[in-house]
């Protein structure tokens, strides 16, 4: 990491209250998932109720469900809204950082694997428990018979550095799972984001 972004990664982790013990790949994942999260969603927020990094965690390092506006984590809180507003806006939300420059094509695809995982009627691939408590597939599975508004799946991969490779990596393959995803009339979106 560059000296501005290792300063920034430093404030981070003095405004949130990390560890100073806290390792530094794991400290990146936060502070990248705060930016990426703070963009899509302007409302308070705790960015440890994001993070789902660790073992079996289909390469992926955030995870937001936004509903109508709403940040959400349960089944429960998606039937709410429905029955409140009579309809459903949801953005789906899922990202990978690195703190080095370059990411290989197989973990970017490796993630996108993993994101189709999450929405698959019956999983195949093993995941943490942070992951399972997102309930990402119930939710979804809740929304799709109400028929009106709208679906969004975004994937955020975040370096410090924005390399050809990174970009290249993302828009090479043009049968990645997230084309899938989104065949159901669903918008689909990729984007590489420097951070910061």
């Amino acid at each position: 990491m560059d000296l501005v972004t290792t300063n920034l990664v430093d404030s981070f982790r003095e405004e949130q209250g990390f560890s100073s013990l806290l390792a530094l790949p794991t400290l990146f994942e936060h502070f990248a998932n705060y930016c990426v999260a703070s963009s899509e969603y302007p409302e308070e927020f705790d960015v440890e109720d994001l993070h789902v990094a660790g073992g079996n965690d289909l390469q992926l390092d955030d995870v937001m469900v936004i509903v109508n506006g709403v940040l959400v984590d349960s089944v429960e809180e998606v039937d709410d809204l429905i029955k409140t507003n009579k309809f459903l806006d949801a953005d789906f939300v899922f990202v990978q950082a690195k703190t080095g420059g370059d990411f290989s094509g197989a973990e970017i695809s490796n993630m996108f694997y993993g994101i189709r995982d999450l929405f698959a009627q019956a999983a195949t691939m093993p995941r943490n428990d942070l992951l399972a408590q997102k309930e990402i597939h119930d939710c979804a599975c809740t929304m799709s018979p109400l028929g009106n508004g709208k679906t969004t799946i975004s994937c955020s991969v975040a370096s410090p550095t924005k390399s050809p490779l990174l970009k290249n990596s993302i828009y090479s393959s043009r049968h990645h799972p997230l084309n899938q995803l989104t065949q159901g009339g669903s918008k689909g979106s990729i984007t590489a984001q420097r951070i910061p």
